[in-house]
């Protein structure tokens, strides 16, 4: 089933298990629904005085001929209206406040939850699937829930409330708007398929648009490289008149949605005139009982105008919760979940250990012991699974068959997040952040040492080009490290990774943007280092047989063939 099919089957509801996940949050606040029933319940309550004021005034005042009677009802009136407009505001502080803490908190969860989300499941989507989610289906959703409880809820109240009165007032006249209300149920169904439809269609083209617009950002270099300017802005051109006629569309149907309902409640309003005057041309009503009735229903109208302006407010959050809840109902899990913290061995053992990405087995019976302090190199072509073996090593990936331990205890018992403190990586393109050259280097590391960090900044040879900087080490590297050369970046890497003086250090092809001299240097400070970290190496050349402990060469179906340790 398509995706379109697939959103506009269903009913108007979200998938329930996503509204009972999202409201659960509000069964930890019930405040905030009691506040809002009661102050809602408050309000509705003061319009009932205000009916009968009215019909006071009218009935009995007027033809009376007491003007003071009248001056105070009318007093009363403004301030029974003055204390509703109070109540309103002060529902609406009260549930703001209480709504923002509770869609922050859900905002909270859901990146904490990114982290639960194994890496082979989130490489599969597109950042920008995940940023949208994050940024604009939770506002949506906040913008649902605040409007349901400031606006929705206090309005069914004082319309149910005003409803009531109106049926004590005059019976037929109120039986009379009862009978229209099918043909209002059946304009909002009619308008608001089509407003679903139109607001799905818009999601999707804001995002590739903003995909589109995070591309032409990060290849601008690229583009200009390849001479393929004119076709980027005629495909970001196609994509901006794709999303202009989206938003007009959906602009026209929400006025359409609006205009259809004010229309229809006109309607009621003139048949209750006119079905009023001629009740009372019959003498069945009073004129003060009419016009009181017609009053009370002028305040009707404006609370369910507020009701049906929400609707499509309430469609575009109720998909904005069904994309929410993918990162919830996510069922693949983290690979490990273990407790141990890491104890006092830092040896890595691979045991019959066999990976494959789909079909094609990529790794096959891998048997392999790395003791601590040793240096061990990974050698083979690309595509053997090299780097594949670093993510099982460092537990993104779980394996088929066949276990992995740190320091003797297994991954299923072992905390991943304190084995990973313990290690040091350098990957083929290490992430760079903007910022400055130091907050690289120390990023997700607390209470550093001083000395560790001037011993990282030396090794790695930052120091060599960051010390005559204007900045130094408070230079601002720009998005992805884009002020720095690929040299400098892998430096910065280094440096990260050499800070908290890993025990295991796991380097994946330094000699990407490193020069064969420069990374024989590193190593031998590595090596050189007194607290001895294992030193796990991934390149695929045959460059560091002389000075490794151990190479081990990955062939085209995996294999890992072991070479013996080399005698001195």
């Amino acid at each position: 089933m398509s995706g379109k099919n697939k959103s506009f089957s269903h009913s108007d509801l979200a998938d329930r298990r996503a509204w009972r996940f999202y409201l659960e949050y509000y069964r930890q606040n019930t405040r905030i629904l009691a506040s809002a029933i009661v102050l809602g319940l408050v309000q509705a309550a003061l319009f009932v005085p205000i009916a009968f004021l009215f019909r006071e005034i009218l009935n009995t005042h007027i033809p009376d001929l007491d003007t003071k009677a009248v001056a105070i009802a009318g007093v009363e009136v403004f301030l029974l209206l003055l204390a509703s407009a109070g109540v309103r505001l002060l529902n609406k502080y009260k549930v703001l406040r209480h709504n923002k803490a509770i869609n922050n908190q859900l905002r909270n969860d859901l990146f904490a939850r990114l982290y639960d989300i194994p890496k082979s499941y989130y490489v599969r989507l597109e950042n920008m699937h995940w940023h949208t989610i994050l940024t604009n289906d939770v506002q949506r959703v906040d913008m649902m829930s605040a409007g349901f409880l400031t606006t929705v809820a206090p309005a069914v109240i004082i319309t149910t409330g005003l409803g009531l009165v109106m049926l004590y007032i005059n019976w037929l006249l109120f039986v009379i708007v009862i009978a229209l209300a099918p043909v209002i149920l059946f304009s909002i169904r009619f308008t608001t398929r089509r407003i679903r439809h139109a607001l799905y269609m818009r999601r999707k083209a804001i995002q590739r648009y903003s995909a589109r617009m995070a591309f032409t950002l990060r290849m601008m270099d690229l583009t200009r490289i390849q001479g393929a300017e004119e076709e980027e802005i005629t495909n970001q051109t196609e994509q901006n008149d794709m999303l202009r006629a989206l938003d007009f569309k959906t602009a026209w149907l929400n006025e359409v949605f609006r205009t259809v309902q004010d229309t229809t409640l006109a309607a009621i309003t003139v048949v209750l005139l006119v079905g009023g005057g001629l009740a009372a041309i019959n003498q069945s009503i009073s004129l003060g009982d009419l016009f009181t009735f017609y009053v009370v229903f002028m305040f009707s109208r404006k609370y369910l105008l507020e009701i049906f302006n929400f609707i499509p407010s309430f469609i575009n959050g109720n998909e904005a919760l069904e994309r929410i809840y993918e990162i919830v109902g996510i069922q693949e899990s983290k690979p490990y979940s273990g407790e141990l913290a890491v104890g006092e061995r830092f040896d890595i053992s691979l045991q019959n250990i066999s990976f494959s990405y789909d079909e094609e087995p990529l790794l096959e019976n891998i048997d392999l012991h790395i003791n601590e302090g040793e240096f061990i190199v990974f050698e083979g072509d690309n595509g053997t699974g090299k780097t594949t073996l670093l993510y099982l090593i460092l537990g993104f990936y779980r394996p088929l068959t066949g276990q992995l331990s740190f320091g003797g205890i297994p991954y299923d018992e072992l905390q991943i997040r304190s084995m990973r403190k313990q290690i040091g990586v350098v990957l083929q393109e290490s992430p760079i952040f903007r910022g400055s050259i130091m907050e690289n280097i120390t990023y997700g590391r607390d209470n550093l040492d001083a000395n560790a960090i001037s011993d990282a900044i030396r090794i790695s040879g930052v120091e060599q080009f960051a010390g005559d900087l204007p900045s130094q080490y408070d230079t601002q590297v720009g998005d992805d490290g884009v002020m720095l050369s690929g040299g400098q970046r892998q430096r910065i890497a280094i440096a990260r990774a050499l800070c908290p003086r890993p025990r295991v250090l796991i380097l994946d092809e330094p000699t990407n943007h490193l020069d064969k001299k420069t990374v024989m240097e590193l190593v031998s400070s590595l090596k050189a280092l007194p607290y001895s970290p294992t030193i796990i190496m991934i390149n695929h050349m045959d460059q560091f047989s002389d000075i490794a402990d151990r190479v081990i060469k990955l062939d085209e179906k995996g294999m890992a063939d072991i070479s013996p340790l080399p005698s001195n």
